[in-house]
């Protein structure tokens, strides 16, 4: 199951924005694949670049990452690749 999936399906409640890693993007761009999925749902969502924090490291995407894709909710919000995941989350996540 893909992480847009879990949230679109396991989530008590909407979720005002997301953040996942972007696992180097892949093959068929599968890393930020979920972008597309929440997009369809209108959820704001955001990858934050592999090579600035650990896949599956909450905390280390909190203190460490940074923005590298968002999808139009996102991007609406303010939100820009380059910018932290802490800054955008502060800032725009309202």
């Amino acid at each position: 199951m893909s992480a847009a999936q879990f949230v679109l399906s396991q989530a008590a409640e909407r979720p005002r924005a997301v953040f996942f890693n972007d696992a180097g993007v892949g093959k068929q761009e599968a890393g930020i694949a979920a972008l597309k999925l929440l997009e369809a749902a209108n959820i704001a969502a955001a990858t934050y670049s592999h090579d600035s924090a650990c896949i599956g490291n909450a905390q280390d995407a909190w203190d460490h990452g940074v923005i590298s894709h968002v999808n139009p909710q996102m991007q609406a919000r303010g939100v820009r690749p380059g910018q932290t995941v802490q800054h955008a989350a502060a800032n725009y996540i309202v």
